[in-house]
């Protein structure tokens, strides 16, 4: 009984977290072990915070569209129970770079605080969508933005070797460069809107190197490569968002004026 009721109550809290609004949480998938051996276990948190640092929350159902694994052709449909701790134990695919994949359902948000939306736009390099807004004669508070996340973490599994790739999330990072047998001094990462690239779109890296958290902010460049400096025995959260206008059936669902994609990838580095 006791444990059912802890069960519950974590599944409250977090669905009260992870529908907090957008504009002060990032979110992403983060092992307990970035790096494992073959025929172990890789278990991941569901974290929600700001500036890599935050909490970790349970498998919610009905919050996820759906969660993957994947390596090389292979690919598997992680299906975990409401209420698990962490919110992924799933056992590995082979050696290689094993990768993590997350979708959510939309949650929704409603601007009632006057700039809260004009800050979270310029914040994540959006000023066309402010503009648009005004252009579309939408008010300035009391309006409904729905948003989904598409997270991706890479676990290195005993060599590690291999590649990072597509996985079929609508917004994806893909990281170009192997972190774990990477020896230069960049890294590379490309950013894909429904298997597209995205050029020109701003995102942001946070680089966690013992007490040090380093951020860089940029732009993916005409072939929607982001570039970011490369530091041994580091955590990296890749984050990016996109603004797009409502479908028929999100207007009429949740009387949204405007929906918002978050894309982020984790790893790190020995």
């Amino acid at each position: 009984m006791i444990n059912r009721t802890i069960v519950f109550v974590s599944c409250l809290i977090a669905t009260m977290i992870l529908s907090l609004p957008a504009i002060a949480h990032e979110y992403w998938l983060q092992p307990i072990r970035f790096f494992v051996q073959n025929n172990d276990v890789i278990s991941a948190h569901i974290h929600v915070g700001q500036h890599f640092k935050g909490d970790k929350y349970p498998y919610i159902s009905k919050d996820i569209t759906s969660m993957g694994i994947h390596l090389g052709s292979a690919s598997k449909t992680i299906v975990p129970r409401t209420g698990d701790y962490p919110a992924i134990t799933e056992a590995v695919l082979g050696d290689g770079i094993n990768i993590l994949t997350v979708t959510t359902n939309p949650s929704v948000l409603i601007y009632d605080e006057p700039g809260k939306f004009e800050k979270f736009l310029l914040k994540e390099g959006l000023n066309w969508v402010l503009a648009e807004h005004e252009n579309r004669k939408l008010p300035a508070i009391g309006f409904t933005e729905t948003y989904r996340r598409n997270a991706k973490t890479l676990i290195k599994v005993g060599s590690g070797e291999g590649a990072d790739q597509k996985t079929g999330l609508e917004f994806e990072w893909v990281l170009q460069t192997n972190p774990y047998t990477a020896t230069k001094n960049e890294l590379v990462a490309q950013l894909l809107w429904q298997g597209k690239v995205f050029a020109d779109k701003q995102f942001r890296v946070f680089i966690r190197t013992g007490d040090e958290l380093i951020t860089h902010v940029s732009n993916t460049n005409k072939d929607g490569m982001a570039h970011f400096p490369f530091y041994p025995d580091a955590k990296y959260l890749v984050n990016a968002v996109h603004m797009i206008l409502p479908t028929n059936e999100v207007v009429e669902k949740y009387n949204a004026v405007w929906e918002s994609r978050w894309a982020s990838l984790t790893f790190a580095t020995e």
